[in-house]
């Protein structure tokens, strides 16, 4: 008797009709005449799985984006004040598990981090993340090097614009959590001279009077 597993149909060469049968079903219950029908029925049942695997995978995921929600967002305030952004690109993130855990709290320093282009890979330097406290002995070093996870036109493109204009230099703006991953925003920048931050300050505090003056009306 040879068995067709894609359809739970079961061939008898002795017999010239078709001998059908439901998988996981008892062999005496499930044999009957009408093969059509039992594909009918496994379909069905398959259809119901799937259904049922779909709405589990939306329900995690629903459960991701909140727990992303949750997450505090560690923002590099010195950076948009000290360069001006030219572009901006999302990274992930190579992380060990106690780096992910101390991230979850929003115990980690953007300021002075910076970013290096070595060859295929883009590597973020000087980003302070704090040891976890339940890690013990396979706690992390808070100041080393990490890989950022990028595409190979994207690494490629970014290191084209750094040759291009001299001058410009990657800098994380914000660390962030998306679908459950770490992400980190990265920003082609500049730097801006003392006449620039000087007018910056000034552009604030106009805004800030005018908003001050909106709200007295």
């Amino acid at each position: 008797m040879k068995e067709n597993r894609l359809c739970g149909l079961r061939y008898c060469k002795s017999k010239p009709r078709v001998v059908a049968c439901v998988l996981g079903a008892p062999m005496g219950l499930a044999r009957v005449p009408d093969a059509a029908g039992i594909c009918q029925m496994w379909s069905s049942r398959n259809r119901n799985i799937i259904k049922g695997m779909v709405k589990k995978a939306k329900n995690s995921d629903g459960s991701k984006h909140d727990a992303d929600k949750l997450s505090p967002r560690i923002d590099n305030r010195r950076a948009r004040f000290d360069y001006e952004v030219i572009d901006t690109v999302e990274a992930g993130m190579s992380l060990l598990g106690s780096e992910v855990k101390s991230l979850r709290h929003g115990r980690a320093q953007l300021a002075g981090s910076f970013a290096l282009i070595r060859g295929r890979q883009v590597v973020l330097v000087g980003c302070h993340i704090e040891e976890y406290e339940q890690a013990n002995r396979m706690n992390h070093d808070p100041t080393r090097w990490r890989n950022l996870l990028l595409h190979r036109r994207e690494i490629r493109r970014l290191s084209q614009q750094i040759a291009k204009q001299p001058g410009l230099t990657l800098v994380p703006l914000e660390i962030y959590f998306k679908h459950g991953f770490a992400k980190v925003k990265l920003a082609v920048a500049r730097g801006k001279t003392q006449f620039d931050k000087r007018q910056d300050i000034k552009d604030r505090d106009a805004r800030r009077q005018m908003d001050r003056a909106t709200r007295r009306e």
